[in-house]
């Protein structure tokens, strides 16, 4: 009876020591496994795999550091007239070119309903479908976008604050250091904001236009877009010149280190500024539709679905040309 319970005793504490070395042994086979899917990878990492993996952190590096340093510099290196008016200049221009993409945004999507409706012969009630959603899925990523970008632009213009403050010669400035910076650092962020609406206005009229014709949706995407930048510029009071104009004659002091705020505002906004604006348009589509297009991977589409059409076309005239040839029935 002794022997017995004195055996059940041996076997319970040799299975406790087996339970308690259990996880160990299988911490070493996870190890043994991790180590052998190592060994069968390419050991060997050259200069393509390491600038493949820094380049694109490099760019959103650099594009950070320069949201934040461009004010910075511009506050810095510029003279105190210029010191003065740099911050307000750009975030005047800034809110001009984000009242223009706001409006050239929505003014595309309109137009590439219209395309669908007129070109295309969409029903009505399918037309206005497509373009509520497609405006409804580009203010989802705008909303999206800003948040991020207003965070990036608030680490940003904070990390490159340890740079120091600028300098500001002289004391009796209306406007403090801090104000003109944070007035730069706003232009900044609406800078790239209104180019986000430029890349949104180029994808939501591709959205609506797809479903009609994946071969040209996004050429005709860049040509609508074209023409509501230039609508947007040159009609109604989101011309460039008069609302940069507009809003420095509000947000300069009367006196701007002893010259007059109308003789600032004058220099600062000339009357060609307009003609640059307009110049600038197409360029900016242009580029703002490669990247875009090329982050997205249209270009391999698109030159898949051309190749694909020709093709269809070959073959039909081929089959053509063949039932031409062919004896009729019954000779």
């Amino acid at each position: 009876m002794g022997t017995g319970t004195e055996g059940t005793r041996t076997a319970g504490a040799r299975m406790a020591a087996k339970r308690s070395r259990r996880p160990v042994g299988n911490l070493r086979a996870a190890l043994r496994r991790e180590a052998a899917t190592i060994r069968a990878r390419d050991p060997e990492v050259d200069a393509s795999d390491l600038s493949e993996f820094a380049l694109p952190l490099l760019a959103r590096f650099a594009l950070m550091v320069a949201l934040g340093l461009v004010p910075l510099l511009g506050i810095r290196t510029a003279m105190p007239r210029d010191a003065i008016v740099f911050g307000p200049f750009l975030a005047s221009a800034a809110l001009a070119a984000i009242s223009a993409t706001a409006v050239a945004w929505l003014l595309v999507i309109v137009l590439a309903g219209l395309v669908v409706l007129v070109v295309y012969r969409e029903a009505p009630r399918q037309a206005s479908r497509s373009v509520s959603k497609a405006a409804r899925e580009s203010f989802e990523r705008i909303a999206a976008f800003t948040s991020t970008l207003t965070l990036v632009t608030l680490i940003a213009g904070l990390v490159v604050l340890s740079f120091g403050l600028p300098a500001r010669w002289g004391s009796d400035a209306e406007t403090s250091v801090i104000d003109d910076l944070l007035a730069a650092q706003l232009g900044a962020l609406l800078v790239v904001l209104a180019v986000g609406f430029v890349v949104e206005a180029e994808r939501a009229a591709a959205d609506v236009l797809d479903n009609e014709s994946r071969i040209f949706a996004w050429p005709f995407a860049l040509v609508l877009t074209v023409v509501a930048l230039f609508l947007a510029t040159a009609v109604g009071p989101f011309e460039p010149t008069t609302l940069i104009r507009r809003l420095l004659t509000e947000w300069l002091p009367a006196d701007v280190d002893g010259v007059p705020r109308a003789q600032v505002v004058a220099a600062a906004v000339p009357g060609h500024l307009r003609v640059w604006a307009a110049v600038a348009i197409v360029p900016v589509a242009v580029v703002v539709w490669l990247i875009t297009t090329k982050v997205l991977g249209v270009l391999p589409l698109l030159r898949a679905d051309i190749a694909a059409a020709g093709a269809a076309e070959r073959a039909a005239e081929r089959a053509v040309g063949d039932d031409g040839e062919r004896p009729a029935p019954g000779r």
